[in-house]
């Protein structure tokens, strides 16, 4: 599914002026008395000796573009870096046209024409002055999920996520309970991130409701009960203009959209370059809930020591962090934490978790619990033609 768009149109020659035209590398920036009236601006107001007030160092300001759903991120950049001025736009084109983006389409042609025609309609003597044939596909967000049907089994597979490296591609560290992020954050090529859309969708909400997005909130606040919704790990690649290039793809919007529905495999086929170190690195591993005797194996091979003066194993650690761990499978994650201080009981899992039995598993505990394995290769399946309910019909808008 594409998801988040960003899209640069620049200026019309003919609108532009430049700074130090009489050097070798003069710059082009489009002064702001150019700019409709009602773009908005802001600067630093100076009060000058005599009394009177000026602004300075006056600069366009970011917006939102407002539709019958979710609002699309408009920003003229006077100056740009290492290029002519222009105007970006930024947006999911699924939200744009019906709301929400549980499930959407690959339409790269369907969605920058809507998020042009909102901009046209919006700001008509503005988009007067941009040269739009020129239009540069900045980065753009390609979604597939994968469905799980046990809670439990999603929490694992998140967890497994976190430790997973490959190349370049590392893992960057700030994860959360239901999001893992790959590669930096500054990355000119690509990111990668794989989340729980069902947990997500709870921020969505209540960004919607803040924003008076409130039709979009009710969406939603529906989709949230669905199967669906509840299933879903969505994988997620940003992929930037860089990327393109090396790839051969135009970033022209229009002969990438040529190009697009020319291979319409091409989506999922870059989704898939895109992903293919993360997934070579999955192939053939297991996710693991373990029963009594690994576990003890796996603390006594992180926490024995030697003890100094006797140069015997000391496994004092081992069989209290076990303790613990038994104390957990019996009464529960969240009673031993209610029953324990905050900094004994987060001491005791670090250490737990640091012989690779993640906190999930911990939290998940029951008396019964054996081994279970899981391979990957099970869980990692993209249905390419299951992303959207049988019934889906993609929104026209009004601009297709």
């Amino acid at each position: 599914m594409l998801d988040s768009l960003v899209l640069n149109i620049p200026f019309k020659s003919e609108c532009l002026s430049w700074l130090g035209e009489d050097t070798n590398s003069p710059q082009a920036y489009i002064p702001l008395s150019k700019l409709p009236h009602y773009i908005k601006t802001q600067g630093n107001i100076v009060t000058n000796l005599d009394g009177t007030k000026t602004i300075e160092e006056e600069k366009t300001i970011f917006e939102s573009l407002p539709s019958s759903h979710t609002g699309m991120a408009f920003k003229i950049f006077e100056r740009g870096r290492n290029c002519d001025p222009y105007v970006m736009l930024k947006c999911s084109p699924s939200k744009l046209l019906q709301g929400h983006n549980l499930y959407g389409f690959d339409d790269m042609r369907k969605g920058a024409r809507n998020m042009l025609f909102l901009l046209a309609n919006t700001y008509p003597e503005l988009f007067e002055m941009l040269e739009y044939k020129d239009t540069k596909v900045s980065e753009f967000d390609l979604n597939y999920s994968i469905f799980i049907d046990s809670p439990i089994h999603k929490k694992l597979f998140m967890d497994h996520l976190r430790y997973i490296s490959r190349g370049q591609t590392k893992n960057r560290g700030d994860n959360y309970e239901t999001t893992v992020y790959f590669g930096t954050k500054k990355s000119r090529h690509k990111r990668l991130k794989v989340y729980s859309k069902f947990e997500e969708l709870d921020q969505e909400i209540k960004k919607c409701k803040n924003k008076g997005y409130l039709e979009s909130a009710r969406i939603n606040e529906e989709l949230k009960k669905t199967d669906r919704a509840k299933k879903a790990i969505r994988f997620e690649a940003t992929i930037k203009s860089v990327f393109l290039e090396r790839k051969s793809i135009p970033v022209n919007l229009f002969k990438f959209c040529d190009y697009f529905d020319a291979n319409p495999w091409a989506y999922t086929a870059l989704f898939n370059d895109a992903w293919k170190d993360i997934f070579e690195t999955l192939s053939g591993q297991e996710l693991k809930r373990m029963n009594d005797e690994s576990v003890f194996e796996a603390l006594r091979k992180t926490h024995e020591k030697i003890n100094n003066n006797t140069g015997r194993i000391s496994l004092i650690k081992v069989n209290r962090l076990f303790s613990v761990y038994q104390t957990i499978k019996s009464l529960g994650f969240e009673h031993v934490k209610k029953t324990s201080s905050s900094s004994t009981f987060s001491r005791n899992i670090s250490d737990i978790v640091a012989a690779g039995i993640s906190e999930a598993v911990l939290q998940n505990l029951k008396k019964n619990d054996g081994a279970q394995i899981i391979p990957i290769s099970k869980i990692i399946i993209f249905d390419f033609s299951n992303q959207v309910p049988a019934n889906y019909s993609a929104q026209i808008g009004r601009a297709s």
